[in-house]
C-alpha cells in the first residue's frame, strides 16, 4: 500500500523547462516579427510542462543520448504550455510532431506542436493561431548517465533540475552571428538565453501518502 501511495504522488508532480529568449531587433531582417506580433529585443519566457504519463518511443543512441518524440497515436509528451508570448489554452494537436532530445556532450532539442496543425488552443500577439515552437542548442554544465536501456523524461529530468546557459552553433551560426542556437517560434527568430529545469518540492498530496502510509502501517503492527 506505501508503495501505491508514493507511486500516485510522483504522478502527480512534474517537471517543467522554463525556457528564458528574447527576440531580434527589430531591424534585423532575420527577426520575422511579423508572423506573431512580437516586439523587438523582448524578453520571452515560455515554459513547458512534461506529461507524466509518456513512457513511449524512448530511444536511446549508443550511450550518447536519449530522444523522445509524441506521435499523435501516443500519449502526449507535454501536458501543458504557457508563457508571456502565447495566450489561451493549449490542447494536443491531432499531427502531433512534438519531441525532446539530450546528448552526453549537452545538445539539446525541444519542440512543441505541429508543422501542419494550428489547432491547439494557442494564439500569438498578432492572433495567429500557434504551430510549433523548435529550440536546439548546446546546454553548458549538462552532464547525464545515457547507459540505461529504457529511460523515460520524467526519470531521467527530475534528477536534473537547475538553470543552463545555452552555448554551441547550429544552422543559424551560419545565419546570424548572435544567434548561436535556433529557436523557431513560428517563424519568429528568437535567441535563447538559458533553459531551468524546475523539479517542484513534495506537495500536499505527497504529504498527504506519506501520511497515509504511516497510518497504514501504525495499523499493521497493532494487528
Amino acid at each position: 500500500m506505501l508503495f501505491g501511495l508514493f507511486g500516485v504522488a510522483e504522478l502527480f508532480s512534474q517537471v517543467v523547462f522554463t525556457l528564458n529568449a528574447r527576440t531580434l531587433p527589430t531591424s534585423d531582417p532575420f527577426a520575422n516579427l511579423e508572423e506573431t506580433g512580437l516586439a523587438g529585443d523582448q524578453n520571452i519566457t515560455l515554459n513547458f510542462q512534461l506529461n507524466n504519463l509518456y513512457v513511449e518511443n524512448t530511444i536511446r543512441t549508443d550511450g550518447l543520448g536519449y530522444l523522445w518524440n509524441s506521435a499523435a497515436t501516443q500519449e502526449s509528451l507535454w501536458s501543458d504550455y504557457s508563457g508571456n508570448a502565447i495566450s489561451g489554452s493549449w490542447s494536443r494537436p491531432s499531427a502531433d510532431e512534438s519531441a525532446i532530445g539530450i546528448t552526453s556532450s549537452g545538445e539539446f532539442s525541444l519542440r512543441i506542436g505541429s508543422y501542419t496543425d494550428g489547432v491547439q488552443g494557442i494564439s500569438y500577439p498578432n492572433s495567429n493561431p500557434h504551430y510549433f515552437t523548435t529550440i536546439w542548442g548546446g546546454l553548458r554544465e549538462f552532464s547525464g548517465d545515457f547507459s540505461n536501456e529504457f529511460e523515460t523524461p520524467l526519470s531521467f529530468f527530475s534528477s536534473r533540475a537547475g538553470t543552463y546557459s545555452f552555448t554551441g552553433v547550429n544552422d543559424f551560426g551560419a545565419l546570424h552571428a548572435d544567434n548561436p542556437n535556433g529557436f523557431l517560434f513560428h517563424g519568429t527568430l528568437i535567441i535563447p538565453q538559458s533553459l531551468t529545469i524546475v523539479v517542484p518540492e513534495p506537495s500536499a498530496f505527497s504529504l498527504l501518502a506519506i501520511g497515509l502510509g504511516g497510518w497504514a502501517l501504525m495499523r499493521h503492527r497493532r494487528s
